[in-house]
Protein backbone atom coordinates (compact mmCIF):
# COMPACT_ATOMS: atom_id res chain seq x y z
CA UNK A 1 0.00 0.00 0.00
CA UNK A 2 1.27 3.45 -1.00
CA UNK A 3 2.38 5.51 2.02
CA UNK A 4 1.15 8.82 0.47
CA UNK A 5 -2.44 7.57 0.38
CA UNK A 6 -2.50 6.44 4.07
CA UNK A 7 -5.23 8.14 6.22
CA UNK A 8 -4.21 10.85 8.60
CA UNK A 9 -5.90 9.91 12.00
CA UNK A 10 -5.13 13.27 13.71
CA UNK A 11 -6.86 15.43 11.01
CA UNK A 12 -9.91 13.14 10.96
CA UNK A 13 -10.28 13.37 14.71
CA UNK A 14 -10.25 17.22 14.61
CA UNK A 15 -12.99 17.26 11.94
CA UNK A 16 -15.24 15.01 14.10
CA UNK A 17 -14.80 17.27 17.16
CA UNK A 18 -15.73 20.48 15.27
CA UNK A 19 -18.79 18.83 13.75
CA UNK A 20 -19.99 17.62 17.16
CA UNK A 21 -19.64 21.04 18.78
CA UNK A 22 -21.60 22.72 16.02
CA UNK A 23 -24.43 20.17 16.37
CA UNK A 24 -24.66 20.79 20.11
CA UNK A 25 -24.90 24.57 19.71
CA UNK A 26 -27.65 24.27 17.11
CA UNK A 27 -29.81 22.21 19.54
CA UNK A 28 -29.56 24.70 22.46
CA UNK A 29 -32.11 27.63 22.60
CA UNK A 30 -30.81 31.21 22.17
CA UNK A 31 -30.55 33.28 25.41
CA UNK A 32 -33.24 35.94 25.99
CA UNK A 33 -32.01 39.58 25.90
CA UNK A 34 -33.35 41.84 28.69
CA UNK A 35 -35.12 45.01 27.52
CA UNK A 36 -34.97 46.81 30.91
CA UNK A 37 -32.95 50.01 30.90
CA UNK A 38 -29.53 49.79 32.41
CA UNK A 39 -28.86 52.46 35.04
CA UNK A 40 -26.04 54.76 33.97
CA UNK A 41 -25.96 53.40 30.43
CA UNK A 42 -26.72 55.47 27.31
CA UNK A 43 -29.93 54.58 25.48
CA UNK A 44 -29.47 53.32 21.94
CA UNK A 45 -30.25 55.78 19.12
CA UNK A 46 -33.70 55.44 17.55
CA UNK A 47 -33.78 54.14 14.03
CA UNK A 48 -34.56 56.87 11.43
CA UNK A 49 -38.12 56.99 10.19
CA UNK A 50 -38.37 56.64 6.47
CA UNK A 51 -40.89 58.99 4.90
CA UNK A 52 -42.92 57.86 2.01
CA UNK A 53 -41.73 59.43 -1.24
CA UNK A 54 -44.34 61.54 -3.01
CA UNK A 55 -45.31 60.79 -6.55
CA UNK A 56 -43.63 62.98 -9.24
CA UNK A 57 -45.82 65.90 -10.33
CA UNK A 58 -44.45 67.64 -13.48
CA UNK A 59 -46.57 70.75 -12.88
CA UNK A 60 -45.17 71.50 -9.43
CA UNK A 61 -41.82 69.71 -9.40
CA UNK A 62 -39.69 72.73 -10.42
CA UNK A 63 -41.67 75.39 -8.58
CA UNK A 64 -40.14 76.84 -5.41
CA UNK A 65 -42.07 76.04 -2.23
CA UNK A 66 -42.13 79.71 -1.14
CA UNK A 67 -42.53 82.27 -3.97
CA UNK A 68 -41.37 85.82 -3.18
CA UNK A 69 -43.62 88.58 -4.39
CA UNK A 70 -41.98 91.24 -6.58
CA UNK A 71 -41.77 94.71 -5.10
CA UNK A 72 -44.35 97.01 -6.60
CA UNK A 73 -43.17 100.59 -7.28
CA UNK A 74 -46.08 102.94 -6.89
CA UNK A 75 -45.69 106.13 -8.96
CA UNK A 76 -47.37 108.93 -7.10
CA UNK A 77 -47.19 111.29 -10.08
CA UNK A 78 -50.04 112.14 -12.46
CA UNK A 79 -51.15 109.66 -15.10
CA UNK A 80 -50.46 112.20 -17.88
CA UNK A 81 -49.43 115.80 -18.44
CA UNK A 82 -52.18 117.27 -20.65
CA UNK A 83 -51.48 119.09 -23.90
CA UNK A 84 -53.94 121.20 -25.85
CA UNK A 85 -55.49 119.15 -28.68
CA UNK A 86 -54.45 121.64 -31.33
CA UNK A 87 -53.54 119.90 -34.56
CA UNK A 88 -51.93 116.88 -32.92
CA UNK A 89 -52.96 113.41 -33.97
CA UNK A 90 -54.70 111.78 -30.96
CA UNK A 91 -52.21 108.94 -30.74
CA UNK A 92 -49.24 111.33 -30.88
CA UNK A 93 -50.66 113.60 -28.18
CA UNK A 94 -51.46 110.60 -25.96
CA UNK A 95 -47.91 109.26 -26.30
CA UNK A 96 -46.37 112.64 -25.47
CA UNK A 97 -48.67 113.19 -22.47
CA UNK A 98 -47.86 109.78 -21.03
CA UNK A 99 -44.13 110.22 -21.58
CA UNK A 100 -44.16 113.64 -19.92
CA UNK A 101 -45.86 112.14 -16.86
CA UNK A 102 -43.71 109.00 -16.73
CA UNK A 103 -40.30 110.68 -17.13
CA UNK A 104 -41.01 114.20 -15.79
CA UNK A 105 -40.15 115.73 -12.44
CA UNK A 106 -43.47 114.67 -10.86
CA UNK A 107 -42.65 110.99 -11.40
CA UNK A 108 -40.81 108.82 -8.88
CA UNK A 109 -38.52 107.83 -11.76
CA UNK A 110 -37.20 111.37 -12.19
CA UNK A 111 -33.57 111.97 -11.25
CA UNK A 112 -32.58 115.66 -11.09
CA UNK A 113 -28.93 114.63 -11.41
CA UNK A 114 -29.68 112.87 -14.70
CA UNK A 115 -32.74 114.57 -16.24
CA UNK A 116 -34.33 113.25 -19.46
CA UNK A 117 -33.45 114.85 -22.81
CA UNK A 118 -35.80 116.03 -25.58
CA UNK A 119 -34.69 117.08 -29.07
CA UNK A 120 -36.57 119.36 -31.49
CA UNK A 121 -35.47 119.54 -35.12
CA UNK A 122 -36.01 123.18 -35.98
CA UNK A 123 -36.17 123.49 -39.76
CA UNK A 124 -39.48 122.55 -41.33
CA UNK A 125 -40.86 121.10 -38.07
CA UNK A 126 -40.69 123.66 -35.28
CA UNK A 127 -40.82 126.42 -37.87
CA UNK A 128 -42.32 126.93 -41.31
CA UNK A 129 -39.30 127.36 -43.61
CA UNK A 130 -35.93 127.88 -41.94
CA UNK A 131 -34.15 130.61 -40.05
CA UNK A 132 -31.11 130.11 -42.28
CA UNK A 133 -33.15 130.91 -45.39
CA UNK A 134 -34.49 134.03 -43.68
CA UNK A 135 -30.91 135.21 -43.10
CA UNK A 136 -29.90 134.29 -46.66
CA UNK A 137 -32.73 136.40 -48.12
CA UNK A 138 -31.74 139.34 -45.95
CA UNK A 139 -28.09 139.18 -47.02
CA UNK A 140 -28.93 138.78 -50.72
CA UNK A 141 -31.57 141.52 -50.89
CA UNK A 142 -29.46 143.99 -48.88
CA UNK A 143 -26.18 142.94 -50.54
CA UNK A 144 -24.59 142.58 -47.12
CA UNK A 145 -22.25 139.65 -47.77
CA UNK A 146 -18.55 140.38 -47.25
CA UNK A 147 -17.73 140.46 -50.94
CA UNK A 148 -14.04 140.12 -51.86
CA UNK A 149 -11.94 138.15 -54.34
CA UNK A 150 -12.03 134.98 -52.16
CA UNK A 151 -15.77 135.30 -51.73
CA UNK A 152 -16.59 135.06 -55.44
CA UNK A 153 -14.83 131.71 -55.68
CA UNK A 154 -17.41 130.27 -53.28
CA UNK A 155 -20.24 130.70 -55.83
CA UNK A 156 -19.71 127.95 -58.44
CA UNK A 157 -19.40 129.24 -61.99
CA UNK A 158 -21.76 126.54 -63.40
CA UNK A 159 -24.43 127.97 -61.13
CA UNK A 160 -23.95 131.56 -62.24
CA UNK A 161 -21.13 132.88 -60.07
CA UNK A 162 -19.82 135.31 -62.70
CA UNK A 163 -23.31 136.62 -63.37
CA UNK A 164 -23.82 137.35 -59.67
CA UNK A 165 -20.50 139.21 -59.56
CA UNK A 166 -21.18 141.22 -62.72
CA UNK A 167 -24.59 142.31 -61.47
CA UNK A 168 -23.19 143.33 -58.07
CA UNK A 169 -20.39 145.40 -59.61
CA UNK A 170 -23.00 147.22 -61.70
CA UNK A 171 -25.12 148.54 -58.79
CA UNK A 172 -22.88 148.47 -55.70
CA UNK A 173 -22.00 152.17 -55.90
CA UNK A 174 -25.59 153.31 -56.35
CA UNK A 175 -27.82 154.26 -53.41
CA UNK A 176 -29.93 151.38 -52.00
CA UNK A 177 -33.12 153.40 -52.55
CA UNK A 178 -32.87 152.86 -56.35
CA UNK A 179 -31.90 149.19 -56.26
CA UNK A 180 -35.41 147.75 -56.67
CA UNK A 181 -35.63 149.40 -60.10
CA UNK A 182 -32.02 148.80 -61.12
CA UNK A 183 -31.41 146.28 -63.92
CA UNK A 184 -28.02 145.19 -62.56
CA UNK A 185 -29.57 144.59 -59.15
CA UNK A 186 -32.28 142.44 -60.76
CA UNK A 187 -29.65 140.38 -62.59
CA UNK A 188 -27.61 139.94 -59.40
CA UNK A 189 -30.63 138.94 -57.35
CA UNK A 190 -32.00 136.37 -59.79
CA UNK A 191 -28.54 134.83 -60.34
CA UNK A 192 -27.96 134.51 -56.60
CA UNK A 193 -31.31 132.81 -55.92
CA UNK A 194 -30.74 130.56 -58.90
CA UNK A 195 -27.34 129.53 -57.51
CA UNK A 196 -28.99 128.63 -54.21
CA UNK A 197 -31.69 126.59 -55.96
CA UNK A 198 -29.21 124.62 -58.06
CA UNK A 199 -26.78 123.94 -55.22
CA UNK A 200 -29.57 122.59 -53.00
CA UNK A 201 -31.14 120.58 -55.82
CA UNK A 202 -27.95 119.00 -57.18
CA UNK A 203 -25.74 118.76 -54.11
CA UNK A 204 -28.40 117.71 -51.61
CA UNK A 205 -29.56 119.15 -48.32
CA UNK A 206 -26.37 118.47 -46.36
CA UNK A 207 -24.07 120.28 -48.79
CA UNK A 208 -26.64 123.02 -49.32
CA UNK A 209 -26.57 123.77 -45.58
CA UNK A 210 -22.77 123.78 -45.61
CA UNK A 211 -22.64 126.08 -48.67
CA UNK A 212 -25.02 128.67 -47.20
CA UNK A 213 -22.94 128.78 -44.02
CA UNK A 214 -19.74 129.13 -46.07
CA UNK A 215 -21.09 132.35 -47.57
CA UNK A 216 -20.99 133.91 -44.09
CA UNK A 217 -17.18 133.98 -44.17
CA UNK A 218 -15.74 137.40 -43.33
CA UNK A 219 -18.43 138.43 -40.84
CA UNK A 220 -17.55 139.13 -37.25
CA UNK A 221 -19.81 137.33 -34.79
CA UNK A 222 -20.98 140.66 -33.41
CA UNK A 223 -21.99 142.03 -36.83
CA UNK A 224 -23.70 138.82 -37.87
CA UNK A 225 -25.73 138.64 -34.66
CA UNK A 226 -26.89 142.20 -35.20
CA UNK A 227 -28.13 141.33 -38.71
CA UNK A 228 -29.80 138.13 -37.50
CA UNK A 229 -31.69 140.06 -34.82
CA UNK A 230 -33.34 142.03 -37.61
CA UNK A 231 -33.71 139.25 -40.19
CA UNK A 232 -35.74 136.85 -38.03
CA UNK A 233 -38.41 139.38 -36.91
CA UNK A 234 -38.72 140.60 -40.52
CA UNK A 235 -39.35 137.03 -41.71
CA UNK A 236 -41.93 136.46 -38.96
CA UNK A 237 -43.85 139.54 -40.10
CA UNK A 238 -43.92 138.80 -43.85
CA UNK A 239 -46.37 136.37 -45.52
CA UNK A 240 -45.36 132.71 -45.69
CA UNK A 241 -45.10 131.53 -49.27
CA UNK A 242 -42.68 132.12 -52.12
CA UNK A 243 -41.17 135.12 -53.82
CA UNK A 244 -39.91 135.57 -57.39
CA UNK A 245 -36.74 137.07 -58.76
CA UNK A 246 -36.46 137.93 -62.47
CA UNK A 247 -34.03 139.81 -64.70
CA UNK A 248 -36.84 142.28 -65.41
CA UNK A 249 -40.42 142.91 -64.37
CA UNK A 250 -42.12 140.49 -66.78
CA UNK A 251 -39.38 137.85 -66.86
CA UNK A 252 -41.07 134.64 -68.13
CA UNK A 253 -38.57 132.46 -66.25
CA UNK A 254 -38.26 133.84 -62.69
CA UNK A 255 -36.60 131.98 -59.85
CA UNK A 256 -38.79 131.20 -56.84
CA UNK A 257 -37.51 131.24 -53.26
CA UNK A 258 -39.18 130.70 -49.85
CA UNK A 259 -40.44 133.67 -47.87
CA UNK A 260 -41.74 134.08 -44.34
CA UNK A 261 -41.09 132.25 -41.10
CA UNK A 262 -43.51 131.05 -38.42
CA UNK A 263 -43.36 129.46 -35.00
CA UNK A 264 -45.67 126.49 -34.36
CA UNK A 265 -48.03 127.03 -31.38
CA UNK A 266 -48.30 123.30 -30.63
CA UNK A 267 -44.52 122.99 -30.35
CA UNK A 268 -44.27 126.16 -28.30
CA UNK A 269 -46.58 124.56 -25.74
CA UNK A 270 -44.71 121.26 -25.88
CA UNK A 271 -41.35 122.98 -25.31
CA UNK A 272 -42.83 124.81 -22.33
CA UNK A 273 -44.32 121.62 -20.82
CA UNK A 274 -41.04 119.77 -21.33
CA UNK A 275 -39.20 122.51 -19.45
CA UNK A 276 -41.76 122.52 -16.63
CA UNK A 277 -41.35 118.76 -16.22
CA UNK A 278 -37.57 119.00 -15.95
CA UNK A 279 -36.59 117.81 -19.43
CA UNK A 280 -33.42 119.27 -20.91
CA UNK A 281 -34.55 120.55 -24.31
CA UNK A 282 -32.08 120.70 -27.20
CA UNK A 283 -32.68 122.20 -30.63
CA UNK A 284 -30.91 120.89 -33.73
CA UNK A 285 -30.96 122.83 -37.00
CA UNK A 286 -29.55 122.72 -40.52
CA UNK A 287 -29.42 126.52 -40.47
CA UNK A 288 -26.29 128.39 -39.48
CA UNK A 289 -25.63 128.54 -35.74
CA UNK A 290 -26.44 132.22 -35.34
CA UNK A 291 -29.86 132.30 -37.00
CA UNK A 292 -30.75 128.97 -35.35
CA UNK A 293 -29.92 130.40 -31.91
CA UNK A 294 -32.08 133.45 -32.54
CA UNK A 295 -35.10 131.44 -33.70
CA UNK A 296 -34.71 128.82 -30.93
CA UNK A 297 -34.80 131.62 -28.35
CA UNK A 298 -38.44 132.18 -29.35
CA UNK A 299 -39.08 128.69 -27.97
CA UNK A 300 -37.20 129.76 -24.83
CA UNK A 301 -34.29 127.41 -25.53
CA UNK A 302 -30.90 128.86 -24.50
CA UNK A 303 -28.19 129.33 -27.11
CA UNK A 304 -25.91 126.78 -25.42
CA UNK A 305 -28.50 124.09 -26.20
CA UNK A 306 -28.69 124.83 -29.93
CA UNK A 307 -26.70 122.77 -32.44
CA UNK A 308 -26.60 124.32 -35.92
CA UNK A 309 -24.09 124.51 -38.76
CA UNK A 310 -21.08 126.16 -37.12
CA UNK A 311 -18.35 128.06 -38.93
CA UNK A 312 -14.80 128.08 -37.68
CA UNK A 313 -14.13 131.43 -35.96
CA UNK A 314 -10.63 132.89 -36.09
CA UNK A 315 -9.82 136.12 -34.27
CA UNK A 316 -13.51 136.95 -33.99
CA UNK A 317 -14.31 136.43 -37.69
CA UNK A 318 -16.05 133.56 -39.42
CA UNK A 319 -14.08 131.34 -41.78
CA UNK A 320 -15.34 129.25 -44.69
CA UNK A 321 -14.54 126.01 -42.85
CA UNK A 322 -17.10 124.18 -40.70
CA UNK A 323 -16.80 122.66 -37.24
CA UNK A 324 -17.72 118.96 -37.49
CA UNK A 325 -20.02 117.20 -37.21
CA UNK A 326 -22.80 118.70 -39.30
CA UNK A 327 -26.25 118.05 -37.78
CA UNK A 328 -27.31 115.75 -40.58
CA UNK A 329 -27.72 111.96 -40.70
CA UNK A 330 -25.05 110.23 -38.60
CA UNK A 331 -23.65 113.66 -37.77
CA UNK A 332 -26.78 114.40 -35.75
CA UNK A 333 -26.20 111.39 -33.49
CA UNK A 334 -22.47 112.13 -33.26
CA UNK A 335 -23.13 115.74 -32.25
CA UNK A 336 -25.76 114.69 -29.74
CA UNK A 337 -23.60 112.06 -28.03
CA UNK A 338 -20.46 114.20 -28.10
CA UNK A 339 -22.00 117.43 -26.84
CA UNK A 340 -25.13 116.32 -25.00
CA UNK A 341 -23.66 113.02 -23.83
CA UNK A 342 -26.99 111.19 -23.62
CA UNK A 343 -29.53 109.56 -25.90
CA UNK A 344 -32.85 111.45 -26.06
CA UNK A 345 -36.06 110.28 -24.46
CA UNK A 346 -38.23 112.28 -26.91
CA UNK A 347 -37.29 113.51 -30.39
CA UNK A 348 -39.36 115.29 -33.04
CA UNK A 349 -37.71 114.60 -36.36
CA UNK A 350 -37.99 114.09 -40.12
CA UNK A 351 -37.10 111.42 -42.67
CA UNK A 352 -33.48 112.58 -42.78
CA UNK A 353 -33.08 111.71 -39.09
CA UNK A 354 -33.31 107.92 -39.14
CA UNK A 355 -30.06 107.54 -37.20
CA UNK A 356 -31.35 109.82 -34.44
CA UNK A 357 -34.67 107.95 -34.31
CA UNK A 358 -32.82 104.68 -33.68
CA UNK A 359 -31.30 106.20 -30.52
CA UNK A 360 -34.54 107.73 -29.20
CA UNK A 361 -37.01 106.14 -26.77
CA UNK A 362 -40.00 107.99 -28.29
CA UNK A 363 -39.35 109.27 -31.84
CA UNK A 364 -42.16 111.25 -33.47
CA UNK A 365 -41.85 111.47 -37.25
CA UNK A 366 -43.10 114.64 -38.93
CA UNK A 367 -44.12 113.86 -42.52
CA UNK A 368 -45.78 115.73 -45.34
CA UNK A 369 -49.23 114.54 -46.35
CA UNK A 370 -49.08 111.39 -48.47
CA UNK A 371 -45.51 110.48 -47.46
CA UNK A 372 -45.17 106.91 -46.20
CA UNK A 373 -43.69 106.37 -42.73
CA UNK A 374 -40.24 104.77 -42.42
CA UNK A 375 -41.89 101.67 -40.89
CA UNK A 376 -45.53 100.67 -40.33
CA UNK A 377 -45.43 100.95 -36.54
CA UNK A 378 -43.79 104.42 -36.55
CA UNK A 379 -45.52 107.22 -34.62
CA UNK A 380 -46.14 109.91 -37.24
CA UNK A 381 -47.49 113.44 -37.23
CA UNK A 382 -48.45 115.51 -40.27
CA UNK A 383 -46.25 118.59 -40.57
CA UNK A 384 -48.08 121.60 -39.15
CA UNK A 385 -49.10 124.17 -41.74
CA UNK A 386 -47.81 127.71 -41.07
CA UNK A 387 -50.18 130.24 -39.59
CA UNK A 388 -51.30 133.02 -41.89
CA UNK A 389 -51.17 135.77 -39.31
CA UNK A 390 -47.81 137.54 -38.86
CA UNK A 391 -45.92 136.84 -35.66
CA UNK A 392 -43.63 138.94 -33.52
CA UNK A 393 -40.34 138.07 -31.87
CA UNK A 394 -41.57 139.25 -28.48
CA UNK A 395 -40.86 135.93 -26.79
CA UNK A 396 -37.13 136.55 -26.72
CA UNK A 397 -37.36 140.02 -25.22
CA UNK A 398 -39.78 138.71 -22.58
CA UNK A 399 -37.37 135.92 -21.65
CA UNK A 400 -34.52 138.41 -21.40
CA UNK A 401 -36.53 140.57 -19.01
CA UNK A 402 -37.27 137.52 -16.85
CA UNK A 403 -33.57 136.70 -16.75
CA UNK A 404 -34.01 132.99 -17.35
CA UNK A 405 -30.89 130.87 -17.18
CA UNK A 406 -30.02 127.61 -18.87
CA UNK A 407 -30.54 125.36 -15.84
CA UNK A 408 -31.98 121.87 -16.36
CA UNK A 409 -35.66 122.15 -17.06
CA UNK A 410 -35.58 125.94 -17.55
CA UNK A 411 -35.56 127.42 -21.02
CA UNK A 412 -33.59 130.63 -21.31
CA UNK A 413 -33.32 133.26 -23.99
CA UNK A 414 -30.81 133.19 -26.79
CA UNK A 415 -27.83 135.50 -27.23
Amino acid sequence: MNASKAPRPRAALLSLLVLGAATALAREPLPRVSTAPVVGAQAPAAAPVRRRKKAFDPDTHWRPRHRRKAAVVVDSGPARIPLEPGRWKPEVRDALELRLAREGRLSSRYDPEDPPVAVLMLDGLAGAHSAGDALFRRLVDHAEFRFDDKYWRMIPEPFGGERVRAGYNGFKDRPPAVWPKDEDYAVYRKAFYRARREVCRLWGGRECARWKATLLAGFSERDLRAIVREAIPDALAEPVGSGRAGDFLDDPDPVEFPTGLRRVPELEELARKLAEQGFVVWVMSRSDQWSAERFASLYRVPSERVLGVRNVVMEGKLEAGMIPPLPWGTGTVEALLRIVGKEPDIALLGLDDRELAAKTALPVWFLEEGVLPPKPEALTQTVFKPLRMPQSAGGEEEAEREGLQGEPGTQAAGP
